[in-house]
């Protein structure tokens, strides 16, 4: 589908069934180019909301795990409030699963979520490279709240062999020190104290603070 044709579903037929296999086809499209649309998943799943007779389960799959390898963005959310409550509430079907991994992701249990991944090949296997984008938003979270980690630990968390780790802790600038790897410096995990205008010495906090009790207890 070509970005005009799109456009035209998106502002002129929004609620013209006939344009639903063209939504699917297009996310079909982004699972084999690797590329994603967010307004256009939505539109699907907008779709299926209105005609439920018409939904397809696979492609809402698809759509939850596109999303989800978008993570910490507010999208793989978003998809979650158009996917009926009862579809979800299937344990074990693929969309019960993938709901659980988003829960896992959002809350931090990478080495859960690994390990529930491994029993789940066939619903992994619906997106190409669903593996090895996740585990670059788990390395991207823990950028944001650590300085260092135990080898073994980055080893659970990114879900890696021994051997596998030493080539992704290289690509993204990990280094390791015996059994431990330092994580680079940035404004989240390593964060500046303020200078200039904004900053307040405790001299000076000291100083308001007495003045206010001495007010008070005159």
């Amino acid at each position: 589908m070509s970005p005009e044709q799109l456009q035209e579903i998106l502002t002129y037929h929004r609620f013209d069934v006939s344009c639903l296999s063209d939504l699917e086809q297009y996310v079909a499209q982004q699972v084999a180019e690797g590329f994603y649309n967010h307004a256009a998943n939505l539109a699907c799943l907008k779709f299926y909301s209105v005609f439920p007779d018409k939904s397809n389960q696979q492609v809402i799959a698809q759509v939850m795990l596109l999303a989800m390898m978008r993570l910490p963005s507010n999208e793989f959310t978003e998809v979650l409030y158009l996917v009926p409550a009862h579809l979800l509430q299937q344990q074990g079907t693929p969309l019960a699963v993938i709901e659980r991994f988003g829960t896992l992701m959002e809350g931090g249990r990478f080495e859960e979520f690994w390990a529930d991944m491994a029993k789940t090949a066939d619903v992994v296997s619906m997106v190409p490279g669903f593996a090895n984008q996740m585990r670059e938003v788990c390395a991207a979270s823990m950028e944001q709240v650590m300085q260092s980690t135990s080898r073994a630990d980055a080893q659970a968390c990114l879900g890696l062999s021994n051997a596998q780790c030493t080539e992704f802790f290289s690509k993204r600038s990990w280094k390791v020190e015996g059994n431990m790897v330092k994580l680079p410096r940035n404004e989240h995990n390593y964060p500046v104290a303020p200078t200039g205008p904004a900053a307040i010495s405790v001299d000076k906090v000291t100083t308001v603070m007495n003045s206010m009790f001495q007010g008070i207890a005159a």
